[in-house]
This record gives structure tokens, sequence and C-alpha cells, in this order.
């Protein structure tokens, strides 16, 4: 598991250094070029990958104690969110109602519950 946390640092470090590399060297005297908008994107996922590195042993935690496919929508919703920040209240009702509908299938099923 130590080289994931590596190879997700790494990945941070190069889509952050990617996306101000863009930014700066566009062209000065128009902000509506195409490597504004994808260094923008560039950043966004990178500065996530960097907060997913720093966060590594508690999301290993966590992932103990959750299932998988809820492990995986996370990540999914947290990709939304850095790409489009319009759709943080759609990601968060997706998760509410991902974890409220995770908690009563692991009820009925006598699954291991919160410790």
């Amino acid at each position: 598991m130590i080289y994931q946390r590596i190879i997700t640092g790494i990945l941070a470090a190069v889509f952050l250094l990617a996306g101000a590399f863009l930014s700066l060297s566009g062209d000065s005297h128009d902000p509506f070029g195409s490597n504004v908008g994808f260094a923008g994107i560039l950043v966004r996922v990178g500065l996530m990958l960097g907060a997913v590195w720093l966060a590594w042993k508690e999301l290993e935690a966590l992932r103990r104690r959750a299932s998988t496919i809820v492990v995986v929508a996370i990540g999914v919703l947290l990709l939304m969110v850095a790409v489009r920040p319009r759709l943080i209240p759609i990601a968060a009702a997706i998760f509410v109602a991902g974890l409220t509908i995770n908690g009563i299938l692991r009820r009925l099923s006598g699954g291991p519950g919160r410790r």
C-alpha cells in the first residue's frame, strides 16, 4: 500500500505542476483560451489528489470499515466535484443517500455495524 500512496503523491505533484505551467504559459491577452479551463481542471484534480495523499492513513481505516462500493463511490464523487464544483449539492445528496442505503443493507444482512 505504500507504493499507492507514493504514486498518488507523484500524480498530485504532476497535475499541480502541469496546471501551473499551462496557466502561466498561456497568452495573457486571451483569458478565454482553451488552456485556461484545462489548467484549472488540472490544478483542482492535483489539489484533490494532494488531499488524498495527506489523508492516506485515515482513508485506509475507512476502507477497512466501509464496503468497496462506498469507497469507490466517494472517490468518483470527489473527482466530480473537483472537475465541476457546481455539482457539490448533487454529489452531497448522492453521498448521503448512498450511506443511508449502505447502512440499511448492512443492518438487514447482519453485517458489521459501527464500532
